[in-house]
């Protein structure tokens, strides 16, 4: 028996036959597709293994060639999302609260930049900071897929961010940062090479780092020992030069000027602690753009209380910033009017006491003062003490050769004085004896011819000594005659 076949069985079996050929094309359509994805991801895979091994003769001549940490965490970002092919890399400096700046970044044309900014990251708590100074690495393939909040996770959806992975950044044994991959465009499943490549990246920044730490740590002992020798010099001269001024004022006007010299600053100035001129600019050295403080009288009122004493036991104080040091309104508002930024202070004690203070200012901006300008600079304050005590003593010693040579001069006038009263005296004295002389001369002649008369009297008598009773009264009168002249010697 033969059954014939109506047409509605034919068109049934066609459409079958059309299904199922249709399912055939679509699975191995899919088959296809899956094979292209595989082969695809296995190129992929090739690719990045490739670049891995080519990192020594890429990125590590690259790192070699940088010098400055800019220029190394710039190629690190650069390499890294070059290699492997992520929308944005950045370097996140050492974590705090949450918070991450990011210091480094290469990101695709399109999505938001983020260097300098602050970014809160879930993932920089306290918790994770820890694991990562493990060595711990984190790769979240979908944000949307890991426990944390919505308020976590807002941050992360600003800046457009579907997948990242975070790989630790160590410098001699210590955190640096946190070099982490962004995934913008859709969730990424991170693979082992990748985060081994990071790795290796990090590896070369820590390295690099390190060499680059030596570098700078090697220039900075240069640096620091021809400065040395430079101070040195300039104390040599220096020194010399201030010693040979004996009066004060040219001793603090030598001072600022060398200070200033050597420390190629704006402005150096001494400001007086002596009872007569306490808070007064007495010496300055500025350079031509800025305010002249000289005879100005800096006040303030909590000077004396905090700092008077210490400066008298030799403190030395170096400010940056002024405005970071903790000084009071007052005094700000004065160092404000001389545009002083930083300055250097060091005592100048003069015979143990506190002279005055050696002043350093940096107005155009703020400085940090090297240990060697602050050692140079106080060993210039204690020659300027003993140059002016030396000055001092030269004062005094002047002074008394003064003293000597006016007492001499007194003494010798007065010497003259008494020689012209002595010869006066003993011209006088001659004149009275020569007048005293002649007249014993006058009366010893007088005398003689007494004698005379009295001799030749004498003869008469004894030639009349046998007349004597005939003649009595002659005698008598002849008595009387030679008690006339006894009278006559005796005056």
């Amino acid at each position: 028996m033969t059954i014939n076949s109506t047409p509605e069985h034919n068109n049934d079996k066609d459409e079958k036959q059309v299904d199922r050929q249709e399912k055939i094309r679509w699975n191995s359509a899919k088959l296809l597709e899956n094979l292209f994805d595989s082969g695809q991801s296995i190129d992929n895979e090739l690719n990045l293994t490739k670049k891995l091994k080519q990192l020594p003769a890429e990125v590590i001549e690259n790192f070699d060639r940088t010098l400055s940490e800019e220029e190394i965490l710039i190629t690190a970002v650069e390499e890294a999302r070059r290699v492997i092919d992520c929308d944005r890399i950045i370097i996140y400096s050492i974590p705090e609260s949450s918070q991450g700046k990011v210091i480094a970044e290469a990101v695709v044309p399109g999505w938001t930049p983020v260097l300098g900014n602050i970014i809160k990251d879930p993932y920089l708590g306290s918790k994770y900071l820890e694991k990562y100074q493990q060595g711990y690495c984190q790769a979240v393939n979908n944000i949307h897929q890991v426990d944390i909040t919505k308020n976590e996770i807002e941050p992360l959806e600003r800046l457009q961010i579907q997948a990242l992975l975070i790989v630790p950044i160590w410098q001699k044994s210590k955190l640096f940062g946190l070099l982490v991959a962004h995934q913008c465009s859709g969730i990424r499943q991170w693979k082992s090479t990748e985060i081994k490549y990071l790795e290796q990246i990090t590896t070369l920044v820590r390295v690099a780092l390190e060499r680059t730490q030596l570098i700078q740590e090697k220039q900075k002992l240069q640096q620091q020992a021809e400065s040395e020798a430079q101070w040195t010099k300039f104390f040599n001269e220096a020194i010399p030069y201030i010693y040979k001024c004996f009066q004060e004022k040219d001793i603090l006007k030598a001072t600022v000027r060398e200070v200033r010299r050597l420390l190629n600053c704006d402005r150096v100035v001494i400001y007086g602690l002596t009872q007569d001129r306490y808070g007064k600019v007495i010496a300055e050295s500025v350079a031509i753009r800025w305010t002249k403080a000289l005879g100005r009288v800096i006040h303030d009122p909590c000077f004396e209380f905090r700092y008077l004493e210490k400066y008298q036991n030799g403190r030395v104080r170096a400010i940056g910033n002024i405005y970071e040091a903790g000084l009071s309104e007052c005094y700000l508002e004065q160092l404000e009017k001389l545009e002083v930024k930083a300055n250097l202070v060091t005592p100048i004690l003069n015979e143990g006491k506190i002279f005055g203070l050696l002043v350093a200012h940096q107005c155009s901006h703020p400085r940090k003062w090297e240990h060697y300008e602050i050692r140079w600079v106080t060993h210039i304050s204690t020659q300027v003490g003993f140059a002016l005590d030396n000055a001092q003593l030269l004062q005094q010693a002047e002074q008394s050769s003064l003293t000597a040579d006016y007492l001499a001069h007194q003494h010798n006038e007065q010497k003259e004085v008494f020689k012209q009263q002595l010869i006066a005296i003993l011209a006088s004295s001659t004149n009275t004896y020569d007048r005293l002389t002649q007249d014993a001369l006058s009366q010893s002649e007088s005398l003689l011819e007494m004698l005379q008369q009295i001799g030749k009297i004498n003869d008469i008598v004894k030639s009349q000594a046998d007349d004597i009773d005939p003649v009595q009264s002659q005698k008598q009168q002849q008595n009387s005659q030679l008690q006339h002249i006894k009278k006559s010697v005796n005056l």
